[in-house]
C-alpha cells in the first residue's frame, strides 16, 4: 500500500514557506504523492447538501485561502525530486480541458512525470454554473473533456470533433514525459464508476465508510467483467480524515483513534484491494498537523 499526503494549501496552513517546507518532509518521509484540493470561489449561498460534513453543511469558512491546485503542484514540483504531484480533485467544469491538458503536462514535462490527475464532474452547483458549464450535463462535458485531453497528450497531430469540444489540427506542445497523465476518478455514483471503467486509471472516493467502499469495488469488478477490461489496472486511492484522539468538528472523519486501530483499519482496507491512501489529519494547528503526518510515517507506515 502507497500514502499521501495534502499539500498545506488551504486555510490557516496555506503559506508559501509551508508549501515548499511541507513538499520536501513529505518527500523525505516516504509520501508516494503530494494532493491538492479544488475551489475557484465558495459561494456564500450553496444549496446542495454537502456529504463531507455531519450536519451537511459545507464547512469552509468564505474566506478561507484556497491556493489554486496547479499553483500549488507547480511550486512542490521544483522543490522535490521524487514524490507525485496529483489533485483530489480537480473539478473539471472549472476549466476548459484544452487549458488544463497544457497546464497538466507542462507539470509533468517539468518534473519529470510526476503527475497524477485526480479529476470529478464536482458537487457545487452555483461555483460550476458561476464558471460558465451547464450542471445537469457535466458528467457528459466531463467524459468528453477527459477524452479531449487524453487526445492532446498522446498525439502528434492533434484535432478532436465532439459535442462540446470542437479542435481543429494544432499543435500541442509539451507532451506530459510518457504522453499520458494517470487519471483517478472521484465519485462514488454510479454514473462516476461508469467513469472510471471506461476512462480512468483508478478510482479515488473520498471518506467513504468501508461498506461504501466494498460497494464501489463490487461495481467497478462487475463493469471491467462486463467490458472486457482488467480490473488489476485500477488504482483504488481512498482519501480520508484522520485524527488520533476524538475531535468536535462538523467534518466526518473516517479514522479516529490510537496508532493500533489505524493500523487494523489501514489492514483492513489493504485486504479489500485499496492501495493508496491520501490522509488527511484534522488539525487546524500547523505543527499538530505536521506532528500527525510524523506519526504516520514512523509508527504506522511501517506497519501495515
Amino acid at each position: 500500500m502507497k500514502y499521501a499526503a495534502l499539500m498545506p494549501m488551504m486555510e490557516e496552513h496555506a503559506t508559501a514557506e509551508n508549501l515548499v517546507g511541507f513538499g520536501r518532509k513529505a518527500e523525505a518521509l516516504g509520501f508516494h504523492a503530494l494532493f491538492a484540493s479544488d475551489h475557484v470561489v465558495i459561494p456564500y449561498e450553496i444549496d446542495p447538501v454537502y456529504k463531507g460534513s455531519a450536519d451537511g453543511q459545507f464547512p469552509f469558512p468564505k474566506e478561507g485561502v484556497i491556493v489554486d491546485p496547479l499553483i500549488a503542484m507547480s511550486v512542490v514540483g521544483m522543490v522535490t525530486e521524487r514524490i507525485k504531484v496529483a489533485t483530489a480533485i480537480l473539478v473539471l467544469p472549472h476549466r476548459h480541458p484544452l487549458l488544463v491538458a497544457k497546464q497538466l503536462a507542462s507539470i509533468d514535462y517539468l518534473t519529470g512525470g510526476r503527475v497524477i490527475l485526480g479529476a470529478g464532474v464536482g458537487w457545487m452547483k452555483e461555483e460550476i454554473t458561476m464558471l460558465g458549464q451547464p450542471f445537469t450535463e457535466r458528467g457528459a462535458w466531463c467524459t468528453e473533456a477527459i477524452d479531449l485531453m487524453r487526445v492532446m497528450w498522446a498525439e502528434e497531430k492533434t484535432s478532436f470533433q465532439g459535442r462540446y469540444f470542437q479542435i481543429p489540427d494544432v499543435g500541442f506542445q509539451p507532451k506530459p514525459v510518457n504522453k499520458r497523465i494517470p487519471i483517478l476518478i472521484g465519485g462514488t455514483s454510479k454514473p462516476a464508476l461508469r467513469r472510471v471503467v471506461k476512462q480512468g486509471d483508478g478510482w479515488l472516493p473520498s471518506n467513504a465508510t468501508f461498506e461504501m467502499l466494498e460497494d464501489g469495488i463490487a461495481t467497478l469488478r462487475g463493469g471491467c467483467e462486463r467490458q472486457g477490461r482488467d480490473y488489476g489496472e485500477l488504482t483504488i486511492c481512498l482519501r480520508a480524515r484522520m485524527a488520533f484522539e476524538a475531535l468536535d468538528t462538523r467534518y466526518k472523519v473516517m479514522f479516529v483513534g490510537s496508532e493500533d486501530r489505524i493500523v487494523d483499519n489501514l489492514g483492513r482496507l489493504d485486504e479489500m484491494g485499496v492501495g493508496m491512501v491520501l490522509f488527511e489529519p484534522v488539525y487546524k494547528d500547523y505543527d499538530r498537523w505536521v506532528e500527525a503526518h510524523e506519526r504516520i510515517a514512523e509508527d504506522i507506515m511501517p506497519k501495515v
